[in-house]
């Protein structure tokens, strides 16, 4: 059953039209479908991902805890993008971000996190190399030495420098996996950075009133959040361009911390709310989420097999201001909702229709 668009559905469309050789149709074809009164929709929290390193790969929880920066474990102990690799850049001797949009074989490095021995541990699946193991101490924020670092949108942060032999382990791993760059790309060892205490850096959902949101190294917000539906709604409409035997691709290639299940697709667009039934928690759906080169990647080699998602993606769903294609959408919880605990599983609704995107 379709219905007559809101307003609000209405302006995302006609921002949708602006861009030349765009396919309203299918996307509109889903909002239509999403009920009038979008607090009727009942969904479910699918799944629950930290990336304690950004760019690595994630660590799926059954619980987590809402904080001012993003996800945590229980006991605190393992943030989101709580650290991340630096390296200096040999043409102008900055020190940049080294990450899954810089290096094709970030994105295989594994980490787990022992919450006994409160342990972080880097390991390459498949080769023979040692794994590399930081005490959740180590990358907690400091407030020694910051030092400056760029990332790919001329964004000056500050950080910490940790610094030792491990991370020639770390080179090795890569250098394993077939980087055919290696110190050269990399001008020396790589570094890893830890959050600067007295440098707080804020979330892209911080506007007007919510002006004070922060987060760590993610890109761009406290929260990524995605919808399962969604994804297979791209999936379809991948296949029905590149023909049925079209690789599939899975919701690791977009890296969120949070999936929805049993949503109608691209709820997450519009909604300006997740409200949990169990507990009074509230997390604020703010912009879409911009996407980069990363999701283009095949999990397996890390090469970039035909540039999709990207081109379906940017005829097929809304833009940001810039131009970039989008899919899920970037949050952050109410401070009312800090330190309470989210489940894989918990039940929600939906509140209200938003008219930023």
């Amino acid at each position: 059953m379709s219905f007559e668009l809101s307003p609000q559905r209405q302006q995302l469309i006609d921002n949708f039209k602006v861009y030349n050789g765009m396919d309203v149709e299918p996307y509109q074809r889903t909002l239509e479908a999403i009920p009038q009164t979008i607090e009727s929709v009942r969904a479910r929290i699918g799944e629950i991902v930290i990336y304690p390193i950004k760019g690595m790969q994630g660590i799926y929880l059954e619980e987590a805890l809402l904080t001012e920066k993003g996800l945590t474990t229980l006991d605190g102990c393992c943030r989101d993008r709580q650290a991340m690799l630096a390296r200096i850049d040999p043409a102008t001797g900055e020190r940049v971000r080294f990450s899954g949009k810089d290096n094709e074989h970030i994105g295989k490095l594994q980490v787990e996190f022992d919450p006994n021995k409160e342990e972080i541990e880097i390991t390459a699946p498949g080769t023979y190399i040692t794994s590399v193991v930081f005490s959740a101490e180590e990358l907690w924020p400091e407030h020694y030495d910051p030092v400056r670092i760029k990332l790919e949108t001329a964004e000056i942060i500050q950080g910490v420098v940790v610094e030792d032999k491990r991370f020639d382990t770390i080179e090795a791993m890569l250098q394993v996996y077939g980087d055919k760059t290696g110190r050269s790309n990399t001008s020396g060892k790589i570094q890893l950075v830890i959050p600067h205490i007295d440098s707080p850096r804020y979330s892209d959902t911080s506007q007007g009133q919510d002006a004070n949101y922060q987060t760590n190294f993610s890109d761009g917000a406290q929260l990524h959040i995605t919808n399962q539906e969604t994804l297979d709604w791209l999936n379809e409409g991948l296949k029905e361009v590149n023909g049925n035997d079209y690789r599939t691709l899975p919701m690791e290639s977009f890296r969120p911390n949070i999936v929805l299940r049993d949503a109608p697709a691209n709820i997450e667009d519009i909604a300006q709310k997740i409200c949990f039934e169990q507990q009074e928690k509230i997390i604020n759906l703010v912009r879409l989420t911009p996407r980069c080169k990363v999701p283009q990647r095949d999990l397996k080699t890390g090469q970039v097999v035909d540039g999709e998602p990207l081109p379906w993606l940017r005829t097929h769903r809304p833009r940001r201001e810039k131009g970039q294609p989008t899919f899920g959408v970037n949050a952050h919880a109410e401070p009312a909702s800090h330190a309470k605990v989210i489940s894989a599983g918990d039940k929600i609704w939906f509140d209200g229709e938003r008219r930023n995107y």
